[in-house]
């Protein structure tokens, strides 16, 4: 509506002018009038009574972008009858232009109308005039709603009207845009997007997302938004344009143009790592509703935010071990099941006995596999068995493993939650090789498990991670080497020399190592202390030794085997504990659970329950249902916890372990 001529504008509402009325009488107080224009009409005169509030002149609002809604002046006038909110709501998206009767009647009862449906609507017409202008006489047609023959007519414009106001600046937006001028251009954009506050009609069931009127609407929105965000990327502005962008996206959860259209403002705001949270969300969300996988728009967005180019793969496996050699049936084995089609990711455990290789063999298989992973290697260590420091939490593992993705702490979410998340939302597609090491138990590494078949994670533990095999994880349990193959790599570490004439005590040194590697290892490093230190001498000063253990001491206490085995039998329960020093004294190289039992007065069951605990813990091996096997090198551990010495000489290797009680 447009007021001009004999009114004008003073503190914010209207002023009118006394004119002469039309007998050419004087205009006294109680014969005023307004000269009006309402939308699409002839100018006319209305009478202003001297009577009116400045309430009752105050101009009327409009909001449809949302729940319907209408104002006087501050006050906002409620409708309680859902059928003059759908009729008001109808009249305001057909934007100034008459609706008729029949659409009216049609909107109001989809099936079987009143006889008395136009009385009805004559009736709500009234009572919604006399609610935005209360002092308006019964026949007055009134300034906002007026009848026009078989149609009604709201008489809105951009300053009383939300919906003609979007359509306003999204008429300048272009403007600008086609000039030029594109910061401007999204800054209207945005102002155009902030005027909605959900879907066009919101809350009316009958229409919203539904009346081709309405979703039409709800389409200029979107195209709006899609348009707003091609030039806010082009001109770097995505930020104007996230948070309208964003509230868009939420009221369309399913419109992918739209949706890739977020991701890429949020990559471009720095916010990658969320907008890869973000695809998997949208990924979950259209499998669920409609079942299917996200189209070429979006794969193309999420294709582009792998491939940030401000990222370097990782490559962090460890250095080879040089000398390495054996383990061919277990590498074989890893490589098959990476050959092998699987619809998720491969996941292996690695579980054996202090020092007998699991993370020399996984980073020596993970560097011989590593180029069929582009997208890069990652190793954690999870500090699960080791000296002066904690097992590491999988919050602080998550964060770690983000930041080895180029996640920096500061856009890493506070929520752990939210964390994973984005973990995964990375993975996601990746073609990774990712090495657990050194796990204490499986809650530290289930929620580092990614869901993508592209990527492998090997996981290495002392233990078994039972729940994990049940959650499709691969167990590869890791035993002793073979004698040749251990023969092999104590060849390697000592280098070149005459092994020939070493070769009994090359044996010799296999033998009481019980052909474990690190001890072998140890070995080794005897020798490069000079000439004097040879596989003979070695090999007498083990066989005289009064505790094996004291012959492998070393300095360091990372490799000293006494405070390795000790990292696993902290780890055990205290039954377990006095369970693993008794056993000790069980003669034979193997022992049943009914021996086990005899040794600590306990019942066979309760005895079964702990073995089973060292044998997950793998301090103890099940050979044969009910029999199990102590290492020599553990056995010497477990008397010297017990306070008596291992056996010297032959008694080591000829399976007398008597000892006193």
């Amino acid at each position: 509506m447009q007021v001009f001529d004999g009114a004008h504008r003073k503190n914010g509402w209207f002023q009118p002018e006394r004119r002469p009325t039309p007998s050419g009488r004087a205009c006294g107080p109680g014969n005023m009038f307004l000269l009006v224009r309402t939308r699409g009409h002839r100018s006319r005169r209305i009478r202003f009574r001297s009577d009116m509030s400045k309430e009752d002149m105050d101009v009327a609002r409009f909001s449809v972008l949302g729940p319907v809604r209408m104002w006087r002046g501050a006050q906002e006038m409620h409708l309680r009858s859902r059928h003059r909110r759908l009729m008001l709501a109808y009249l305001l998206v057909r934007a100034g232009e008459p609706a008729g009767f029949e659409e009216l009647v049609n909107l109001l009862w989809p099936t079987d109308p009143p006889a008395n449906a136009t009385n009805i609507l004559y009736q709500h017409a009234g009572a919604l005039r006399r609610l935005v202008e209360p002092g308006l006489a019964r026949n007055d047609p009134g300034l906002w709603l007026t009848r026009h023959g078989a149609a009604y007519q709201v008489g809105a414009d951009a300053g009383s009207l939300d919906l003609l106001r979007f359509r306003e600046l999204c008429r300048q937006a272009r403007g600008r845009a086609a000039r030029g001028d594109h910061v401007l251009a999204v800054e209207m954009w945005a102002q155009a997007l902030d005027l909605w506050r959900g879907t066009c009609g919101e809350g009316l069931d009958s229409v919203n997302g539904i009346h081709p009127v309405f979703v039409a609407i709800d389409n200029e929105r979107i195209a709006a938004a899609r348009e707003a965000a091609d030039v806010a990327l082009r001109c770097s502005a995505a930020s104007v344009m996230l948070p309208g962008l964003r509230r868009t996206a939420e009221s369309h959860p399913l419109d992918e143009s739209l949706q890739a259209r977020l991701l890429a403002c949020m990559a471009a705001e720095g916010n990658r790592a969320m907008a890869l949270v973000a695809y998997e969300d949208f990924r979950a969300r259209l499998s669920e509703e409609v079942g299917v996988e996200p189209g070429t728009e979006m794969s193309t967005i999420h294709g582009e935010l792998l491939r940030d180019p401000a990222s370097v793969a990782p490559a962090q496996l460890p250095p080879d071990l040089s000398v390495f050699t054996g383990r061919r049936a277990e590498l074989a084995r890893l490589t098959a099941l990476l050959d092998t089609e699987r619809p998720g990711p491969l996941i292996v455990t690695v579980d054996g006995m202090p020092g007998v290789g699991k993370s020399s063999l996984a980073v020596h298989w993970a560097h011989h596999v590593a180029t069929r992973f582009p997208d890069g290697q990652v190793y954690l260590n999870l500090r699960g068995f080791g000296a002066h420091s904690l097992p590491m939490t999988a919050d602080e593992a998550v964060r770690t493993l983000l930041e080895s993705l180029g996640i920096s702490d500061e856009r890493t979410p506070r929520h752990y939650d939210a964390a994973v998340g984005m973990y995964r939302s990375i993975l996601a597609s990746r073609r990774l090789l990712l090495i657990l090491d050194n796990v204490r138990d499986a809650g530290q590494v289930i929620d580092l498990l990614p869901g993508s078949p592209a990527c492998t994670v090997i996981v290495t533990s002392r233990v078994r991670l039972g729940s994990l095999s049940a959650n499709g994880a691969h167990v590869l349990s890791l035993g002793l080497p073979s004698h040749s193959d251990a023969r092999e790599l104590l060849r390697r570490r000592i280098g070149p020399g005459d092994i020939e004439m070493d070769g009994p005590a090359l044996d010799e040194i296999v033998n009481r190592c019980d052909r474990l590697p690190l001890a072998l290892a140890l070995v080794a490093g005897r020798t490069v202390a000079g000439p004097e230190f040879s596989l003979p001498v070695i090999a007498k000063e083990l066989r005289s030794a009064a505790d094996a253990l004291d012959a492998l001491g070393n300095a360091d206490i990372h490799s000293d085997l006494r405070a390795v085995f000790s990292w696993s039998y902290q780890a055990l329960s205290t039954p377990a504990q006095r369970l693993l020093r008794l056993s000790s004294m069980i003669g034979g190289r193997t022992f049943s659970s009914a021996e086990a039992a005899g040794v600590t007065g306990g019942s066979l069951r309760e005895t079964r329950v702990l073995l089973l605990e060292l044998a997950d813990s793998n301090v103890v091996t099940e050979v044969a249902p009910g029999r199990f096997l102590l290492h020599d090198l553990l056995r010497a551990y477990a008397a010297q916890l017990r306070g008596v010495g291992q056996p010297t000489g032959s008694a080591l290797r000829s399976g007398d372990h008597s000892h006193p009680r």
